[in-house]
């Protein structure tokens, strides 16, 4: 996701009356862990009103505090994920063909895909990894899940993978 997604992502969400976590990990396609700090984070700025367990009311009025918050955090993840994978070409605001593209010749030099895998390698969350994984079975990248997502191409047949994302 691009910067610009993102600020988008957080402007959008903060029109809505009420937020979840589960809405957090959907809207941006990260963890539960991830969302639940950011949630945390919201309310102990006071930015979100506790209703019960489960639904929070934003306080319309503080809409500028929480787009920092949720954009800091962001930004922290980026770098700490950075620092974490020592590969700064690799962050989670690539596009598709930008992933493709870093992710196959690692692919192919590991024989098997997994959602796991394309999370890691990518800092991506499991959605993006999934259909990242669904597209490469229908373009015969890999085998289905009943095969074990096995990598069906050779280090020769990248560049016509990567022409099919262009």
């Amino acid at each position: 996701m691009t910067e610009m997604k993102l600020k988008d992502k957080i402007r959008t969400l903060l029109e809505e009356d009420s937020l979840t976590t589960a809405k957090i990990q959907r809207r941006f396609e990260v963890g539960y862990a991830f969302a639940a700090s950011i949630m945390d984070k919201l309310i102990e700025n006071g930015l979100v009103l506790e209703f019960d367990r489960k639904v929070k009311v934003l306080k319309k009025a503080k809409t500028d505090e929480a787009y920092d918050i949720i954009l800091n955090a962001f930004h922290e993840k980026w770098q700490r994920e950075l620092s974490d994978s020592g590969n700064a070409g690799v962050v989670c605001g690539n596009t598709e063909l930008e992933c493709v593209k870093i992710i196959l010749p690692k692919l192919v030099k590991r024989g098997k895909a997994s959602a796991a895998f394309f999370q890691k390698e990518l800092m991506i969350g499991y959605p993006r990894a999934a259909r990242m994984i669904d597209k490469f079975v229908e373009l015969g990248v890999v085998s289905d899940f009943e095969e074990g997502y096995k990598c069906l191409i050779k280090t020769e047949d990248i560049e016509r993978i990567v022409d099919k994302f262009k």
